[in-house]
């Protein structure tokens, strides 16, 4: 009865010793799978910070056009305010200009109405 014993636990030992052995093949295995999902996380946390830092650059030449754009539009309202107000003043003028050519085509221009003499 000592040597089925003997068997049994020498077959129980090499049970045990096979599972250890795929215990740790596992393990490696587990192991070598962590370390390229950390490698791939690394490298997608590397391009996010670069995504990130063109994002930045990005925000920060939308924001420079905004100024731009801003700086833009207030020359268009002032030169628009420029031309409304020569408008103005060109209406002025052409009214006197039309005044004075109508008084010049009567002859009334301050004098008496009579040309100027001809020196003979």
């Amino acid at each position: 009865m000592e040597r089925e014993v003997q068997q049994q636990f020498d077959a129980i030992r090499a049970i045990l010793r096979e599972i250890a052995l795929r215990g740790e093949q596992t393990e490696i295995r587990f192991n070598r799978r962590m370390d390229r999902a950390e490698k791939r996380m690394d490298l997608a946390d590397k391009r996010m910070d670069r995504a990130d830092k063109r994002m930045d650059r990005a925000e920060q030449r939308a924001e420079l056009a905004d100024k731009r754009i801003e700086a833009t539009r207030k020359l268009v309202d002032a030169g628009m305010k420029i031309v409304m107000r020569n408008s103005a003043e060109i209406k002025a003028v052409t009214k006197r200009m039309d005044a004075f050519l109508r008084s010049a085509r009567n002859g009334h221009n301050g004098g008496n109405g009579h040309g100027p003499e001809r020196s003979r």
